[in-house]
């Protein structure tokens, strides 16, 4: 088992970094693209291009947009999970340090 050194924390540090600018990047690409639908999707029906999804709704199938809510639903869920799974990361250094100082103050 390979024991942390000081030389991991700028390594660590580095992937972290690089790991985070890939997800910014897999997010704006992704919010690009959604916002070039819901243009195409305005103009398709015949709303200004610069309608918001709100204003779009009302103007699809009743079919649509039973199938868009749920989507909006499904995407607030996973948007919830991942906020609550980056506050426990962020938190398990704070709570693994206490640990340790609590099992030291003990002994």
């Amino acid at each position: 088992m390979r024991r942390h050194t000081t030389q991991d924390s700028p390594e660590r540090s580095r992937a972290t970094a690089i790991a985070i600018l890939a997800q910014q990047k897999v997010v704006s690409l992704t919010v690009r693209r959604r916002q070039e639908a819901q243009r195409c999707a305005a103009s398709h029906l015949g709303l200004e291009e610069t309608s918001k999804l709100a204003d779009i709704i009302p103007s699809l199938s009743l079919e649509r947009r039973v199938l868009v809510k749920a989507l909006m639903d499904e995407n607030k869920d996973l948007s919830s999970r991942v906020q609550q799974r980056g506050e426990l990361e962020r938190q398990l250094p704070r709570r693994s340090l206490h640990l340790l100082q609590d099992c030291f103050d003990v002994a």
